[in-house]
């Protein structure tokens, strides 16, 4: 029989370190677990966003060069008249 832990969750989002530097972590879901060896591995999906910065709006993004993929933030000046914030699932420059 499964018991839920008394201490659920076990992971929270401050446990977990961000990705890089100006990012912060917003939740740690769903882990899996598996059995190997002598360890109990777990797997989770990791949610992060970008530590606010005063007077920008930072976005969250990737980099690629020479085949790699990197976590990165763009960032624009709030006062920017090119930025567009109608739609709250992304930003238009």
């Amino acid at each position: 029989m499964i018991k839920k832990h008394p201490q659920n969750p076990l992971i929270q989002p401050e446990d977990v370190k961000p990705s890089m530097e100006g990012y912060k972590v917003l939740g740690a879901f769903n882990p899996g677990a598996i059995n190997f060896g002598d360890e109990i591995l777990l797997l989770m999906r990791v949610a992060e966003g970008t530590e606010p910065r005063e007077g920008y709006i930072r976005v969250p993004t990737y980099s690629f060069s020479g085949g790699q993929a990197s976590p990165d933030i763009l960032e624009f000046k709030q006062s920017d008249p090119d930025v567009s914030l109608k739609d709250t699932r992304g930003v238009t420059y």
